[in-house]
């Protein structure tokens, strides 16, 4: 083979394998970040009488709560935007295509 690698049905070239890997790394660590302080938002009033819980930043007050739903949105829309930004800077070459080799 050339290098290349088969990436979503099209052909992506190996360099663009490692930015398209370090995005969806990324979008996955801000979407569950986001999912984890949705959590945590939602459940604050049941963690505040669980002993294993109790001490979470949003029942002990590190963390003021109306900054919590935000940043959890916030850190969504990030996620969206880098899966929006490595789909964009992926060259979609077609279904059973190779990335074109390098002369």
């Amino acid at each position: 083979m050339d290098g290349g690698v088969y990436c979503m049905g099209g052909g992506v070239s190996s360099e663009s394998s490692l930015s398209l890997s370090a995005a969806a790394l990324a979008g996955g660590a801000l979407a569950a970040g986001g999912a984890n302080a949705i959590n945590m938002v939602v459940d604050r009033d049941i963690d505040r009488l669980m002993n294993r819980t109790k001490n979470r930043p949003l029942v002990t007050g590190a963390i003021a709560q109306a900054l919590s739903l935000p940043t959890a949105f916030a850190a969504f829309a990030l996620a969206l935007a880098t899966t929006a930004a490595a789909v964009a800077a992926v060259p979609l070459t077609g279904r059973g295509r190779r990335a074109p080799r390098k002369a």
